[in-house]
């Protein structure tokens, strides 16, 4: 009987990070002939995974608690291990191991020339790995520079792909979605560069008519909540409409109504950590049929193909002339329209999971 082990961290959060390893456990806890077992400091809510799309049957897997330290142990005796890291992952004693970066913010080289025994355990570490796996090209060469792992296995996290999209009855809105992060924060999603940019826009008259809808979830500590107060009151007086911790039909109602699609995270930022590391709300915004006009960085740009499914921008001034562009060109949005749906197929579930079990599962003897 193939065994499994997979270890998340951060299995409170259920992100993007969380979908793409649920994914993979989910596909091989459907197979009876599999022992999975799921390692984290909390103890997983399945039902709640299901806002993920993930689901799985309780009985098709065993929990146990455990930490970095103690994930270690537990995984000796399985043929695989699968984790998710931000940081360096905990040592594998499994037969084979994986490891999902999602962003290397760490180095092999912080700490300086008394950090010598560190940066032998962080190798040891991922030297028990023998695939590390990213989630773009873009966070490949920052794992292959910063954790220096030599060709790291890149694998577009799975998106969530409606059966059809229709063109028809498109309403005036562009959408932005993405979680209300404080600015400080590196996973900010730059709102007031789009409220700004809204601004200009209904200040030119050239989108009369249209709104601006904000999406995303909020924490509910006190920076986060007096970052959306910020938020809101810089767009005051605008046609600038908020959906923080919207239910997923909000969202889903809004990306079929929707008729375009904007994202700046990462905008003005030097640093690579504070870019988008792919861009799943970009895949999910063009299934649906909402053409996008996103920040021309990190892996945005591995999804959008400027002039083709969508389209990049690098300066805010940019970002206004193309969304005037696009709403006056009706047939040049409704032709990228019909080419986001078809190239969003691209990251779907089934392309995922065809391959993990050709890159991940079948040479650790889990399938085949």
């Amino acid at each position: 009987m193939p065994r499994v082990a997979f270890y998340d961290p951060y299995l409170d959060v259920l992100g993007g990070g969380e979908k793409f390893l649920l994914a993979i456990l989910e596909d091989v806890a459907r197979d009876s002939r599999h022992e999975v077992l799921l390692m984290s400091p909390m103890r997983p809510e399945l039902a709640l995974w299901r806002r993920l799309n993930i689901s799985v049957d309780p009985r098709s897997l065993r929990w146990r608690r455990a930490t970095h330290l103690s994930a270690t142990p537990l995984s000796a005796g399985w043929d695989l291990l699968v984790v998710l890291a931000n940081h360096f992952p905990p040592l594998s004693l499994a037969r084979r191991s994986v490891v999902i970066v999602q962003f290397p913010f760490a180095s092999l080289s912080d700490g300086g020339v008394f950090s010598v025994a560190r940066r032998f355990e962080r190798r040891r570490r991922l030297a028990s790995y023998d695939s590390v796996v990213c989630y773009s090209s873009f966070v490949a060469g920052e794992v292959s520079e910063r954790l220096e792992v030599r060709d790291p296995l890149v694998v577009a996290p799975p998106v969530d792909i409606p059966a059809a999209a229709s063109a028809a009855d498109r309403e005036r809105k562009v959408l932005a979605v993405g979680r209300f992060f404080p600015a400080a924060d590196a996973n900010n999603k730059k709102h007031d560069v789009l409220i700004d940019a809204w601004r200009q826009l209904e200040s030119s008259g050239l989108a009369d008519g249209w709104e601006l809808h904000l999406v995303g979830g909020v924490h509910a500590d006190p920076a986060s909540a007096a970052h959306l107060d910020a938020l809101r009151a810089r767009a005051r007086g605008l046609a600038v409409h908020f959906h923080p911790n919207a239910e997923a039909t909000v969202l889903e109602d809004l990306y079929r109504r929707g008729a375009l699609f904007w994202h700046a995270a990462g905008y003005g930022e030097s640093r690579p950590e504070r870019r988008e590391h792919f861009g799943i709300t970009t895949v999910e915004a063009m299934a649906h049929g909402c053409v996008p006009i996103v920040v021309s960085l990190g892996g945005q740009r591995e999804i959008v193909s400027d002039g083709s499914d969508g389209r990049l921008w690098s300066t805010v001034e940019e970002l206004i002339s193309i969304t005037a562009e696009l709403i006056t060109d009706t047939e040049q949005t409704q032709r990228l329209r019909t080419e986001a749906v078809r190239s969003a197929s691209r990251f779907s579930k089934e392309n995922f999971l065809a391959t993990v079990r050709t890159s991940i599962l079948v040479p650790a003897g889990i399938l085949g």
